[in-house]
C-alpha cells in the first residue's frame, strides 16, 4: 500500500464476492499484544512428596502468532536428568499445562486451536548437578493472553510433576 501501520489504522477491510459486488466489512485496529509472561516462586507440585526443591524463574515468555519461546533458570531440579530425559512419559520436563493452579491438577500438557498433537513430548531440560537453564519454543496455538495464569510444571526423570509456578504478566513482576 505505501503506508504504514499508522496510515492504515481505522480504515475499513472489505470482502468481495465472486461477482465484485461488497459482502463484508471490519475496521483496522492495531494488535496490542499481551504482556510477556514469567513464572517463578516454585513451589511443590500439590501431590509431590520427594525432596526436591526447584527455584528459579521462566521466562519472560515472548509470543510470537501462537508460539512460545522462553528461557529458564533452575536449580534443584532433578539430578537424574543430568543425561537428559529418559524414556518415561514427560521425562525431565517443563512444560506449561492447562489448568491455572499449583494446590490441585494442573491438568494436561496447554495446547490449542489447530494444534491437534501434544507439542510438549519433546521438550525437556538436561540438568548439571541439580541446576539447568535453557530456551524453549513451541507452538500451542495459543496467543500470551491465553497462556497467562496457567502452570508451569517441572518433571523429574520419571516423569512425575515435582514443582509448580503460576505464569504472571511480566508487567506486575
Amino acid at each position: 500500500t505505501g503506508g504504514t501501520g499508522a496510515d492504515i489504522e481505522g480504515r475499513a477491510v472489505v470482502v468481495h464476492g465472486y461477482d465484485g459486488g461488497r459482502i463484508a466489512c471490519a475496521l483496522l485496529y492495531p494488535d496490542t499484544p499481551a504482556p510477556a509472561s514469567t513464572a517463578s516462586g516454585f513451589v511443590p507440585y500439590f501431590s509431590y512428596t520427594g525432596a526436591l526443591a526447584v527455584s528459579g524463574s521462566v521466562g519472560a515468555v515472548a509470543t510470537e502468532g501462537v508460539t512460545q519461546s522462553f528461557a529458564y533458570d533452575l536449580s534443584g531440579v532433578d539430578p537424574a536428568c543430568d543425561s537428559g530425559a529418559g524414556t518415561a512419559g514427560n521425562s525431565c520436563g517443563i512444560h506449561i499445562h492447562a489448568n491455572p493452579t499449583c494446590t490441585a491438577d494442573a491438568g494436561g500438557h496447554y495446547f490449542t486451536g489447530t494444534v491437534a498433537s501434544d507439542p510438549w513430548t519433546s521438550i525437556g531440560y538436561t540438568s548439571s548437578g541439580g541446576a539447568t537453564s535453557g530456551v524453549v519454543t513451541v507452538t500451542t496455538g495459543g496467543t500470551g493472553a491465553d497462556i497467562e495464569g496457567r502452570a508451569v510444571i517441572i518433571h523429574g526423570y520419571d516423569g512425575g510433576r515435582i514443582a509448580c509456578a503460576l505464569l504472571e504478566s511480566a508487567a506486575e513482576t
